[in-house]
C-alpha cells in the first residue's frame, strides 16, 4: 500500500545528462513545496522505488531518488566501467544542481548510509541533516564480517556459508579476504553462462539470508535468476572486489568534517549483515547523532520496526526545521 501511494505522489522521472558513458536515472516524488531530501538506495547494485520515499513522509517532504550507475533504470545496466564509489557521490551532487535544489536532508539504509555519510563529507554545505538506517560503514571489520570464511557472519552460518561462496575455495588455500572471494565470483560471471549464473547465485543465496533472523535459509535456483539479478550480481562483486574503493576506515575515515550535522541513525538490534557495532561507533562519532536501537529487527526491519522509523524521522524532521 505505502508503494501504491507513494507512486501516486511520483512528480517526474529523467536522467541527467550523460558521463563517463553513463545515464544516470531519477525520480522526484512528493510535495514539492516541502524541504527536499535525497535517497541513496542500497546495494550495491539496488535500485529505488516510489515506496522508499514513504519513510519521509512525502506528502510533506520533495524526496529524490535515482539510480546509481549499472543499478535498475539507469543505463547501460550492470556496466562496472568508470563505475565506483566516488562518481557515485558526484552523481548526487549533480542530481543537486540539475534539480535546483540549495540544499537538502539526505538518507540511506546499508549501502545507502555509506553514500548518505560520504555525500556529506564531500558537501556538507549542501546537507541539512541524516537519515541512516542498517548503517554499513564500508570499513575493513565491516567487510570482513560479511564475507570472510570462518569468522563473522560465517561463524554464525557456516553451512549456508559452505553451500555458497564456501563452494570457491578449498581449505589449503586459507583464510581469504572477501574482496578476493568476490574477485573469484567475479571472474566466474565474466564467463558468462551456466558459470555466471551459479556464481551470481552463491552471492544472493548468501546475503539474502542475511537479511533477517526471523525465517529459515532458502536458495535461489541460478536458472531462475533475471537479467537484472545478474546485472546487480555483477555491480556488487565488483564494489566488494575493490573494497568498494575506500580506505581500511571506509565511511567513518572524514567523519570529523559532519560532527556539526545532526543525524539520526535507525538500527536493528539482530541484524546480522551489518552488526549493531557500526552504528553505535557512527553516533559515537557524531555528537549531534541520535541512536535508535529496534529491539525486533534485523537488517530488513520488521512491521513495528519500520513504523518506529518514520516516528524516529518525523521526530527529527521537527527538531530540525524539516517541517
Amino acid at each position: 500500500m505505502a508503494e501504491v501511494r507513494a507512486q501516486e505522489l511520483v512528480r517526474e522521472e529523467g536522467f541527467l545528462p550523460e558521463k563517463d558513458g553513463h545515464r544516470v536515472y531519477f525520480m522526484r516524488v512528493g510535495n514539492e513545496a516541502g524541504p527536499s531530501v535525497l535517497h541513496f538506495h542500497g546495494g550495491p547494485g539496488g535500485w529505488s522505488r516510489p515506496d522508499h520515499a514513504a519513510r519521509y513522509n512525502p506528502a510533506k517532504r520533495h524526496v529524490v531518488l535515482f539510480d546509481q550507475r549499472g543499478a535498475g533504470k539507469s543505463e547501460p545496466q550492470g556496466a562496472c566501467r568508470h563505475n565506483d564509489t566516488a562518481a557515485l557521490v558526484r552523481d548526487a551532487e549533480r542530481l543537486r544542481v540539475h534539480l535546483g535544489i540549495e540544499a537538502w536532508y539526505v538518507g540511506g539504509s546499508s549501502w545507502g548510509a555509506t553514500l548518505a555519510l560520504l555525500y556529506a563529507q564531500a558537501y556538507p554545505a549542501r546537507v541539512r541533516g541524516l537519515l541512516l538506517g542498517s548503517v554499513f560503514l564500508a570499513d575493513r571489520t565491516a567487510r570482513d564480517w560479511i564475507a570472510a570464511p570462518h569468522k563473522g557472519a560465517a561463524a554464525l552460518f557456516p553451512d549456508v556459508w559452505e553451500a555458497t561462496w564456501g563452494t570457491y575455495t578449498t581449505p589449503a588455500r586459507g583464510a581469504r579476504s572477501s574482496a578476493a572471494y568476490a574477485r573469484t565470483l567475479l571472474a566466474r560471471m565474466r564467463k558468462g553462462g551456466a558459470a555466471a549464473r551459479a556464481a551470481a547465485a552463491a552471492f544472493f543465496n548468501w546475503e539474502g539470508n542475511l537479511f533477517t533472523p526471523l525465517r529459515d535459509t532458502h536458495f535461489r535456483d541460478p536458472d531462475a535468476l533475471t537479467e537484472e539479478e545478474l546485472a546487480q550480481a555483477r555491480v556488487a562483486l565488483h564494489y566488494q572486489a575493490h573494497h568498494f574503493f575506500l580506505s581500511e576506515d571506509g565511511a567513518l575515515e572524514r567523519v570529523k568534517k559532519i560532527r556539526c550535522l545532526p543525524a539520526i541513525i535507525v538500527h536493528g538490534r539482530h541484524d546480522i549483515l551489518c552488526p549493531m557495532e557500526g552504528a553505535w561507533r557512527l553516533a559515537r562519532a557524531l555528537p549531534d547523532a541520535e541512536l535508535v536501537v529496534l529491539p525486533t529487527s534485523g537488517h530488513v526491519l520488521t512491521p513495528e520496526g519500520a513504523v518506529a522509523r518514520r516516528l524516529a524521522f518525523e521526530w527529527f524532521f521537527a527538531a530540525h526545521k524539516g517541517v
